[in-house]
Protein backbone atom coordinates (compact mmCIF):
# COMPACT_ATOMS: atom_id res chain seq x y z
CA UNK A 1 0.00 0.00 0.00
CA UNK A 2 2.89 2.34 0.86
CA UNK A 3 4.50 1.61 -2.58
CA UNK A 4 1.33 2.62 -4.15
CA UNK A 5 0.85 5.82 -2.43
CA UNK A 6 4.46 6.51 -3.59
CA UNK A 7 3.59 6.16 -6.77
CA UNK A 8 0.43 8.14 -6.80
CA UNK A 9 2.50 11.02 -5.14
CA UNK A 10 4.98 10.42 -7.95
CA UNK A 11 2.54 11.28 -10.63
CA UNK A 12 0.43 13.88 -8.76
CA UNK A 13 3.86 15.61 -8.74
CA UNK A 14 5.17 14.76 -12.70
CA UNK A 15 1.36 16.08 -13.83
CA UNK A 16 1.28 19.25 -11.27
CA UNK A 17 5.17 19.82 -13.01
CA UNK A 18 3.66 19.61 -16.49
CA UNK A 19 0.19 21.62 -15.85
CA UNK A 20 1.91 24.38 -14.48
CA UNK A 21 4.90 24.63 -17.17
CA UNK A 22 2.56 24.26 -20.13
CA UNK A 23 -0.57 25.79 -18.55
CA UNK A 24 -2.83 22.99 -18.53
CA UNK A 25 -5.68 22.41 -16.57
CA UNK A 26 -6.92 18.47 -18.32
CA UNK A 27 -10.30 20.27 -19.58
CA UNK A 28 -9.60 19.97 -23.16
CA UNK A 29 -12.22 19.64 -26.35
CA UNK A 30 -11.45 16.10 -28.31
CA UNK A 31 -12.64 17.59 -31.36
CA UNK A 32 -9.80 19.69 -30.88
CA UNK A 33 -6.74 17.21 -29.90
CA UNK A 34 -3.49 16.64 -31.79
CA UNK A 35 -4.12 12.42 -31.63
CA UNK A 36 -0.78 12.23 -33.15
CA UNK A 37 1.36 14.09 -30.63
CA UNK A 38 -1.21 12.43 -27.77
CA UNK A 39 -0.06 9.20 -29.04
CA UNK A 40 3.27 10.30 -29.48
CA UNK A 41 3.39 11.52 -25.91
CA UNK A 42 2.24 8.56 -24.29
CA UNK A 43 4.60 6.54 -26.24
CA UNK A 44 7.38 8.48 -24.63
CA UNK A 45 6.41 9.09 -21.36
CA UNK A 46 5.75 5.18 -21.23
CA UNK A 47 9.16 4.76 -23.02
CA UNK A 48 11.23 6.77 -20.21
CA UNK A 49 8.67 5.98 -17.33
CA UNK A 50 6.98 3.04 -17.53
CA UNK A 51 3.82 2.15 -18.46
CA UNK A 52 0.72 4.13 -16.83
CA UNK A 53 -0.46 2.80 -13.88
CA UNK A 54 -4.22 2.79 -13.32
CA UNK A 55 -4.06 6.17 -11.58
CA UNK A 56 -1.75 7.27 -13.90
CA UNK A 57 -4.31 6.96 -16.62
CA UNK A 58 -6.76 9.34 -14.96
CA UNK A 59 -3.53 11.90 -15.31
CA UNK A 60 -3.30 11.91 -19.43
CA UNK A 61 -6.00 14.43 -19.33
CA UNK A 62 -3.13 16.70 -19.03
CA UNK A 63 -1.46 15.62 -21.71
CA UNK A 64 -4.22 15.67 -24.37
CA UNK A 65 -5.33 19.18 -23.21
CA UNK A 66 -1.51 19.98 -24.02
CA UNK A 67 -1.80 18.34 -27.08
CA UNK A 68 -4.96 20.46 -28.06
CA UNK A 69 -3.78 23.33 -26.82
CA UNK A 70 0.33 23.19 -28.38
CA UNK A 71 1.24 22.23 -32.09
CA UNK A 72 3.95 20.26 -30.98
CA UNK A 73 4.81 18.76 -27.97
CA UNK A 74 8.37 16.81 -27.05
CA UNK A 75 8.36 15.47 -23.59
CA UNK A 76 11.56 14.67 -21.82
Amino acid sequence: MIQEMESMRKYDQIFTNFADKLKVNGNYNAKEINFECLRNSIDNYEAKCGKFSDYGLGKIKFIAHACEKHSSLVLS
